[in-house]
């Protein structure tokens, strides 16, 4: 019995597959095709299930609904899908069966790049690792990511409810004084010392909330880039999509901007000292990581 084996190069969008999968399937049953395995990729795809409930979705995003069990499903260029057009009537007409040598088959392929995957009973599918991992955890190609069901996490009501800060006309208008830069992408305020960048457990009142409602972010929302400490005052860049909010974020993270920090100290600070460095210790799945913080310092007047 021959099956056909195709490998697509290039990503095939979900609805045209699907199209062609039917009709292939179609031709099978009237013994005027082969069957198939059909490898492929799609492009950034979001495919509902049958068990799909609208409360599952967050924001709103192009879904396609489809006859299949499972609720949502993303799909995007560099995960490899294998569809089968198989005749089971002319095989062990045995569903089950076929899951196992198919999950078999995965295990193997698997085995060769030194990859342990295993089969749950409780849940179809190949699992690799199969561990919660820490916050601090680098996702690497091949790690499988799974999300928890939201509605099988109960949270008391009220607990840990985050109330936003409410403020006025007036001090609204007042943060008009702070603006240096307002375009369509981001904003840059002078922030005031004695306000948080955002709300905390001991902070209530802070920048976000105050500006998230005024005509700065009509048809936007803010986005933390960086953060100045309470009681410090200066230069704080907002960003108002996630384009821009990615890009200031990495270009603090490879320190394409440099913070320059004035202080007024009490005591005397030595002329000898120019530099301050400290670890940043973080640790990832046991792995001790450490990065140098460096701070260079100028003593620009003194009162000696």
């Amino acid at each position: 019995m021959t099956i056909e084996v195709i490998i697509e190069k290039k990503p095939v969008p979900y609805k045209k597959a699907m199209k062609y999968l039917e009709k292939r399937v179609e031709m099978l049953k009237n013994g005027k095709n082969k069957e198939l395995i059909w490898i492929l990729e799609h492009p950034v795809t979001y495919t509902a299930g049958v068990t799909f409930d609208k409360k599952d979705i967050l924001e709103k995003i192009n879904l396609i609904k489809t006859n299949r069990g499972g609720k949502i499903t993303v799909h995007s260029p560099g995960q490899k899908i294998i569809y089968f057009a198989l005749n089971l009537n002319s095989r062990k007409k045995d569903i089950r069966n076929l899951i196992r040598k198919v999950e078999k088959s995965i295990i193997t392929f698997l085995n060769i790049y030194n990859v342990k995957g295993f089969a749950d009973k409780k849940n179809i599918g190949i699992w690799v690792k199969g561990k919660k991992t820490k916050s601090s955890y680098r996702i690497k190609k091949g790690d499988l990511i799974e999300f928890a069901n939201i509605k099988q996490i109960q949270v008391k009501k009220n607990e840990n409810k985050k109330i936003l800060y409410k403020s006025t006309n007036k001090e609204k208008k007042s943060y008009d004084n702070f603006i240096i830069e307002d375009n369509e992408n981001f904003l840059v305020i002078n922030k005031p010392a004695g306000i948080a960048v955002q709300s905390g457990t001991k902070s209530f009142k802070n920048i976000i909330d105050i500006l998230k409602d005024t005509k700065y972010f009509l048809n936007s929302k803010p986005y933390i880039v960086h953060r100045i400490d309470k009681e410090t005052s200066g230069v704080l860049i907002i960003a108002k999509n996630r384009k821009y909010a990615q890009l200031f974020t990495s270009l603090f993270r490879i320190r394409k901007i440099h913070k320059t920090y004035l202080a007024i100290v009490y005591g005397r600070l030595s002329e000898k000292i120019k530099k301050l460095e400290n670890d940043l210790i973080t640790y990832d799945n046991k792995k001790k990581n450490i990065q140098k913080a460096i701070t260079n310092i100028k003593i620009i007047k003194s009162n000696d």
